[in-house]
This record gives structure tokens, C-alpha cells and sequence, in this order.
């Protein structure tokens, strides 16, 4: 199963207003097409960055306990680990009590690692997605919580879009702006403020 998004944000980074504003949109003709290249700005920025942006919640499966004495969760910011599932050797789901690891919310991805006196559960043989992790990540809930920077670059992004529907202009490939580029990897955006 891999990572799966159980529960999708329930709102935008940014707004068509926001939009709008940024590149002098005078009526809302194409507000249904500037939302969409919203939506698929703010998932593109969110795969460069390896970041979610506004909450949402996951569930990340795998065959096996990945490492000896803990994992890493494959995207940031975590809020909270919700739940460690598995199924046992009778092959019937359990949920792991949350006494028999730590999780550390202060790295830039967090980790989960087993307390001192505490072994993992063993596992149904040979079970695909033994293991489920459910977890909630993002920067919090409203717009106003994603870095200004992160904005910044979807709402560019989406300006670049717009101003530019076809990939190839005069036989060379259209290239995403530098400046979008910057403002789009991690390293560009603080973790925390």
C-alpha cells in the first residue's frame, strides 16, 4: 500500500482572491481553472518539498518493521503519530500501545523508536502491509500557517501556468522560472518558525 492520504486538507494554501490580487485577475471567468492549477500547484510544491502543507491525515503501511529500533516517517511536519496497527501471528489487526515506543516530533522528519524495555510485535508471515502507521502532518489548519515563502511559490506557480497553458513555446521546452524553483525546495522553507 505504501503512503496513503486518508484525509485530504480541507482547505487551500491560497485562495483565487489571493491569486487574483497577485496577478491582476479583473473578473472570475476562469476562477474553476485558476483553482484547479491551485490544487495542483500547492501537490506539486508538496512533492519537491517532501512537506504537507495544511493538515491532513496519512496512513503508511509496509510488510515488515522497518529497522531494528525505530523508522522515519516519510513526510513532515508529523503533529502526531494517531495509531501503530499490525497484525499478529494469528493474522487478527491489533493496535499497538503507544507506552511501548516514543515519538519525536522535534526533528525535520519525525521518528518513532522503540522504548527502552519494549521489542516490536511479531508479525503474520508473509502478510502484505503488515504494519500501519497512521499519522496527521501539515503546518496546521488554515492558510495563514504555511510558511509566506510556500505561498509565495504556489501562487507564482500558478501565475506561471496560467500565463504559460502550453509546455513548448518556439520548439524548446518551457522551463519552470529559477525563482519558483528556489521558493519550491526544502530547503528554501523553514520547518517551524
Amino acid at each position: 500500500m505504501g503512503l496513503v492520504l486518508a484525509t485530504p486538507p480541507a482547505v487551500e494554501p491560497v485562495t483565487f482572491a489571493d491569486i487574483a490580487q497577485m496577478h491582476r485577475l479583473d473578473d472570475d471567468f476562469e476562477q474553476g481553472l485558476v483553482e484547479t492549477m491551485i490544487k495542483a500547484a500547492r501537490k506539486t510544491i508538496e512533492a519537491a518539498q517532501n512537506r504537507q502543507l495544511i493538515t491532513a491525515e496519512y496512513e503508511w503501511s509496509f510488510d515488515y518493521w522497518p529497522c531494528a529500533n525505530g523508522f522515519t516517517l516519510p513526510i513532515s511536519p508529523v503533529q502526531s503519530v494517531d495509531a501503530i496497527k499490525y497484525y499478529d501471528t494469528a493474522g487478527t489487526q491489533q493496535t499497538w500501545a503507544s507506552s511501548n515506543y516514543q515519538v519525536s516530533l522535534t526533528d525535520v522528519l519525525a521518528t518513532v523508536t522503540l522504548e527502552t524495555s519494549a521489542t516490536f510485535p511479531v508479525l503474520e508471515q508473509d502478510k502484505v502491509n503488515a504494519v500501519t502507521v497512521e499519522f496527521t502532518a501539515g503546518y496546521g489548519d488554515a492558510a495563514s500557517d504555511v510558511p509566506e515563502n510556500t505561498r509565495l511559490a504556489i501562487m507564482a506557480l500558478v501565475g506561471h501556468w496560467f500565463e504559460n497553458r502550453i509546455p513548448v513555446a518556439q520548439g524548446a521546452q518551457q522551463e519552470v522560472p529559477m525563482h519558483i524553483q528556489w521558493m519550491m525546495t526544502p530547503e528554501s522553507v523553514p520547518l517551524a518558525y
